[in-house]
C-alpha cells in the first residue's frame, strides 16, 4: 500500500493503451458513462483511464480496485467516497495519460500537446481573456508564442481544477499574466500553489494546488506498467476485452 505525507504529491504518467488492464472492474454507471461519447475511440480512451485510475488508487486506499467509488462534487469534479482524506485528478491526451495524487487538499493537474486539430487563433479565443491576449502578442515572438500559449493553457486548467470548477465557466475568469514554471496565483483570497512538471518538444504539464508541494514524487512509464502489470498478472483470465461491441 502506498502512503503520501502532507504536501507530498505523486504523479503517475502512462502511455494510452501501453498496459493490459482488467475492464471487468468498472460498474455498470461507468459503461453507460461511456455512451455519451460518439465514437467508439473516445469510448475506449474513457474506458482505459478509468480503469486504469481506479487501479492505482487501490495501491492508496487499500481496497481492491473494483470495489472503488466515486461521487461528484457540484462542478462535476469525481471524489472519492472510499477514502475521503485522499485528492486526485487526472488530465490526458490522445496518447498519454496523467493522474496527480495527493492528501492535503484540493488538486489540479493539466497537460496538452502540441495541438493538430487546433489553430493558434482558435485556441487563443478559446481561453484567453482579452487581457491574456494583449500580454501574450506583445511578449512573445511567433517562434515562442505556441510554447507558452500551451504553459498558459495548461496553468489556467490546473488552477481552475484546483479550485473546484468547471473548464467552460473559469477558464476566462481566471486571468493570468505570462508566468514562470513555478509561481502563486491568488483567486478570490486563496492562493494556488502552481508548478510546471513537464515540458518536452511534444507535451507541456503543470500542477496546482491549495497548498506548497514540499515533495514532488513521479512515477515514470516503466513503474506505471510493472505496478499495474503486477496488480492484474495473477488476474490473467479476467482481464477483459473492450466492454463494448
Amino acid at each position: 500500500m502506498y502512503s503520501i505525507s502532507n504536501n507530498e504529491i505523486h504523479v503517475w504518467n502512462n502511455k494510452l493503451f501501453s498496459v493490459d488492464l482488467n475492464y471487468s472492474i468498472l460498474t455498470h454507471q461507468e459503461l453507460y458513462y461511456a455512451e455519451k461519447y460518439p465514437t467508439t475511440s473516445q469510448k475506449k480512451k474513457y474506458f482505459y483511464t478509468r480503469a486504469l485510475l481506479k487501479q492505482i488508487l487501490s495501491l492508496y486506499v487499500g481496497i481492491p480496485a473494483n470495489e472503488i467509488t466515486f461521487e461528484n462534487n457540484a462542478s462535476g469534479k469525481p471524489y472519492l467516497c472510499n477514502k475521503k482524506n485522499l485528492y486526485f485528478n487526472l488530465s490526458h491526451t490522445n496518447t498519454q495519460f496523467c493522474l496527480a495524487i495527493g492528501s492535503t487538499d484540493e488538486i489540479g493537474i493539466d497537460i496538452e500537446a502540441h495541438p493538430e486539430s487546433h489553430t493558434m487563433e482558435e485556441i487563443i479565443d478559446y481561453f484567453l481573456t482579452d487581457e491574456e491576449k494583449t500580454n501574450v502578442l506583445n511578449n512573445y515572438a511567433d517562434a515562442d508564442l505556441e510554447l507558452n500559449l500551451l504553459r498558459m493553457w495548461t496553468q489556467k486548467e490546473a488552477i481552475t481544477k484546483a479550485l473546484g470548477y468547471t473548464l467552460e465557466s473559469s477558464l476566462k475568469h481566471i486571468n493570468l499574466s505570462p508566468q514562470e514554471k513555478e509561481f502563486i496565483f491568488t483567486y478570490n483570497d486563496t492562493d494556488i500553489h502552481v508548478k510546471e512538471f513537464i515540458r518536452d518538444n511534444k507535451v507541456i504539464g503543470t500542477l496546482a494546488t491549495k497548498h506548497p508541494i514540499s515533495s514532488l514524487k513521479k512515477f515514470g512509464q516503466d513503474d506505471t506498467d510493472s505496478i499495474i502489470s503486477l496488480l492484474v498478472g495473477s488476474k490473467s483470465s479476467e482481464r477483459t476485452s473492450w466492454p463494448i461491441a
